[in-house]
């Protein structure tokens, strides 16, 4: 476990993951970010929100499948609680698939909105996932990856809510032995709802200095938008409204009664790989509490825990850290076959 040695929103970006984290990696992405157009981008995400049915429930995801790319090559990102398909989201999985190979295929999991029908629980699924059984979301993306021909170099990123989902699905029967990311993941520590809605509510007090780090021209059309997003009273309302839809109060439900320690022995067991990821600032997921795991995976090679000191729940707001993680838990998965052959 090793820990970072500046603030994200400091001058200084090269040194936030020593090694994997580099100054070009930065570059890249502001620059790819600071080139958006809104309009482009926003007929980028209609032109890739594909509709799937589970059980007569229609429900979506943004898929983007280069047509002359790595088809056996894939990134899911998982939303954070109450994300639905924002261009915000759509920036930074794309900033991540780019930095771990543009060929792969890009899978977004949106939430819920009270404007966007996304994951679409029935009212039986949503007591099954309030009780901590997340099979609906497993099987919403397990049609998705089949529909894609089932990846088997498959990496994932889940933050905060995601990690939960993105640990379960890596866990289950449907997913190869594949790469995740878990970011500040909230079902390490037991706590009542109304105490972890508390917590997720506080959760973005630094989201606008985190944000405002993607960029250096702060005038680009993207760049105004996502820091508008970031810090409007207007959109946290909106967020928090969102956030009471009975598909996420569910979710909510589901951080309660599932164990991340768990979910990194079923990953593990299967043959994958984990990066574990917390800030020692968060509420949401107590450091405390992620220390303990990291003691006790510590010394397995398909596991990596990573603190990053000062940091809070908005840290994976900083897309190219984002990249670099992702690219690291693949390159990882590598290291481990290269080992075993040794």
């Amino acid at each position: 476990m090793y820990c970072m040695n500046e603030k994200l929103y400091q001058s200084s970006y090269a040194e936030v993951l020593p090694v994997e984290l580099e100054a070009e990696d930065i570059d890249r992405s502001r620059q790819f970010l600071e080139s958006l157009s809104i309009t482009g981008l926003n007929s980028w995400i209609a032109e890739r929100t594909v509709t799937n049915n589970f059980n007569g429930q229609p429900y979506r995801m943004v898929i983007d499948r280069p047509t002359d790319g790595n088809h056996d090559k894939a990134l899911i990102v998982l939303s954070e609680y109450g994300t639905g398909i924002l261009p915000r989201l759509v920036a930074k999985s794309r900033v991540m698939r780019d930095t771990l190979d543009p060929d792969a295929t890009l899978i977004i999991q949106p939430s819920t909105t009270r404007t966007e029908s996304n994951m679409n629980y029935s009212k039986s699924e949503r007591s099954d996932i309030y009780k901590g059984d997340l099979r609906p979301v497993i099987s919403r993306l397990a049609i998705v990856m089949e529909s894609l021909g089932s990846p088997e170099d498959l990496t994932i990123f889940g933050p905060s809510q995601g990690a939960m989902i993105g640990m379960a699905y890596a866990g289950s029967d449907y997913s190869p032995s594949a790469s995740v990311v878990a970011v500040e993941a909230p079902n390490i520590v037991d706590r009542s709802g109304l105490q972890l809605a508390i917590d997720l509510t506080l959760s973005g007090s630094d989201l606008s200095k985190v944000v405002s780090a993607n960029f250096n021209d702060h005038s680009a059309p993207f760049a105004v938008l996502a820091e508008k997003d970031a810090s409007s009273v207007k959109e946290l309302s909106r967020f928090l409204y969102s956030s009471l839809h009975p598909d996420n109060l569910a979710t909510m439900g589901a951080m309660r009664y599932s164990s991340l320690s768990a979910d990194i022995d079923s990953v593990i067991s299967k043959g994958g790989n984990i990066v574990h990821v917390w800030g020692d600032k968060d509420n949401v997921s107590p450091s405390r509490d992620n220390e303990l795991i990291a003691q006790e995976f510590g010394i397995q090679l398909a596991y990596k825990g990573i603190c990053l000191p000062g940091m809070t729940h908005s840290i994976t707001d900083f897309y190219a850290l984002d990249g670099a993680l992702t690219r690291m838990a693949h390159n990882r998965k590598n290291l481990k076959l290269f080992r075993h052959f040794l």
